[in-house]
């Protein structure tokens, strides 16, 4: 979520894949 990845792994508020 803190990024901009495709699928967040569950959309919450956790950094997202991209870092």
């Amino acid at each position: 979520n803190a990024h901009n990845f495709p699928l967040d792994l569950a959309a919450v508020g956790g950094p997202s894949l991209n870092g």
